[in-house]
């Protein structure tokens, strides 16, 4: 028999008067990888934040196996006064993790994720993206029994999108349970067995073809002269990230496009290209 290794049951959650969730019940089975869909402000970072006991819960149960190993990897993480090396090195001292695995793990994450001239930087000196990717490291250093996701691609250039979904498809075939937010529907399709859409303070199981493939607008900017290595503007709804010398080139949502264009130009970028 197969028993859920999460059950909720009755949750209630409220910020202040502002109900989040109203009587959900949702169980949640070992190897699963569930995709988490809705408009933001719908909740989905709060209820992966229950489901590991990050947030308190108004009222009702959150059932969990003895003993479950959560690895977490937030959309925006802290830019903290200390060397990204430093920090996955704590992480790695936490976790338990031998002298010798540490260094060879680290060593190919930092190769995989194009981080080998990063780790001796502050993290408070790193770009979104780059930050993005040393969350990642943090979650991968050590095998989890569920592993959260929260917007996971954000900020992240391509060729780290496309190691990041490998990486986390070896998990999946390994056993372990992925919960992630995200609005990419490529990304849903790479890695989802399950979809739920957090709505009107409920959650509603869907299927893969009842979400409609958003359409996406490319824009190229000029690099600014002051701009270093990794400079992922820090602004939400980029994905697909890349860039070069001269320029840097994203996606965005259709419409997002408006609003990330503008938030762009503010910051002192101008626009080479853009299409819709």
């Amino acid at each position: 028999m197969n028993i859920p290794i999460i059950r909720i049951k009755n949750l209630v959650k409220k910020y202040d008067d502002r109900l989040i969730f109203d009587d959900v019940s949702l169980d949640i089975m070992k190897g699963e990888s569930i995709a988490l869909t809705g408009h933001n402000g719908m909740g989905k970072s709060t209820l992966i934040k229950i489901l590991c006991g990050l947030t308190r819960i108004t009222s009702g149960e959150v059932i969990r196996d003895k003993n479950l190993k959560f690895n977490y990897i937030p959309e925006n993480f802290s830019q903290l006064n200390i060397k990204a090396g430093e920090y996955i090195k704590l992480i790695g001292e936490i976790e338990g993790i031998s002298k010798d695995d540490f260094v060879k793990k680290t060593n190919y994450l930092y190769k995989e994720f194009n981080l080998e001239n990063m780790i001796n930087t502050s993290m408070k000196n790193l770009s979104k993206g780059t930050l993005q990717k040393i969350s990642v490291v943090q979650a991968l250093l050590s095998k989890p029994d569920i592993l959260l996701l929260d917007e996971p691609l954000s900020g992240q250039d391509s060729d780290s999108q496309k190691t990041f979904i490998r990486m986390v498809r070896e998990l999946i075939k390994d056993g372990v349970t992925v919960i992630m937010s995200c609005h990419e529907v490529f990304l849903i399709d790479q890695l989802s067995s399950r979809i739920l859409q957090v709505k009107d303070s409920k959650i509603f199981e869907i299927k893969r073809a009842d979400i409609s493939s958003e359409k996406y607008a490319s824009m190229t900017f000029y690099r600014k002269e002051a701009d270093k290595s990794f400079v992922t503007p820090n602004i939400n709804g980029i994905y697909e990230y890349h860039e070069n010398e001269d320029y840097i080139e994203f996606k965005t949502k259709i419409s997002e496009s408006n609003r990330v264009l503008t938030e762009m130009i503010n910051s002192g970028y101008t626009l080479k290209y853009f299409e819709r």
